[in-house]
């Protein structure tokens, strides 16, 4: 419940901790909770601009079968760290059932504008006087409106 609610208030810093330490617990075998676990870390550290590494803490069963459990979620990291757009859209849409059953397309839904938050930083701090256009053009956006909602 405590992680929920630091999920929902976007208390990502302090929901991150209690993942990687539910994900570092001793255990001989996988839980569905491990799983859930690791599917909202994945999530909640690129919201929050994190890396979603499975911690160094983590026992070998943990760091060689969770990555495999929860591809559509990795699919979704990868297309954060190599920053593309589309790549990240086609994810959310392929795998789309598979968030809604595990109950996190919530989260899945605020990975695009969050990915275009980061972009736009990203090319501030190089390009100071890039005007609306310019930027919309370099992120790939259709549309100069668009951007002006970021």
């Amino acid at each position: 419940g405590d992680v929920y609610k630091r999920q929902t208030l976007k208390l990502y810093d302090k929901a991150i901790e209690a993942f990687r330490l539910a994900l570092s617990q001793p255990s001989y075998i996988l839980h569905v909770c491990l799983l859930h676990a690791y599917q909202k870390y994945i999530l909640v550290s690129m919201l929050a601009g994190k890396s979603a590494e499975i911690p160094k803490a983590a026992n070998d069963i943990v760091k060689n079968f969770l990555p495999s459990l929860a591809k559509e979620y990795k699919s979704l990291y990868e297309a954060m760290i190599t920053k593309d757009f589309e790549q990240l859209k086609l994810s959310i849409d392929k795998h789309k059932d598979v968030f809604l059953k595990d109950k996190n397309y919530n989260l899945v839904e605020q990975l695009p504008l969050r990915f275009m938050k980061t972009r736009v930083l990203e090319f501030t701090q190089t390009y100071m006087t890039l005007s609306f256009a310019d930027l919309a053009e370099k992120l790939g956006i259709k549309e100069e409106l668009s951007l002006i909602h970021i």
